[in-house]
């Protein structure tokens, strides 16, 4: 038979880690006036994936929040 004490530490270490999140950097191209598409922006966008949420945000944003 298992140890009490192991299968409490077992579940509450699977409690406390989060199951998966994933994380994912596109390059973004876009165009922010129309009459002038010579003008084209290349931009890092991150996509994390949480179990309860997602968040598309700019790689800019994220260095400048962080600094």
């Amino acid at each position: 038979m298992c140890n009490p004490i192991f299968i409490f530490c077992f579940i509450f270490t699977l409690s406390v880690f989060p199951a998966q999140q994933h994380r994912f950097v596109y390059n973004y191209k876009f165009v922010p006036d129309t009459l002038n598409r010579g003008n084209v922006i290349n931009e890092n966008m991150i996509l994390e994936i949480d179990n309860n949420r997602s968040v598309f945000i700019s790689q800019k944003k994220i260095i400048s929040v962080l600094s």
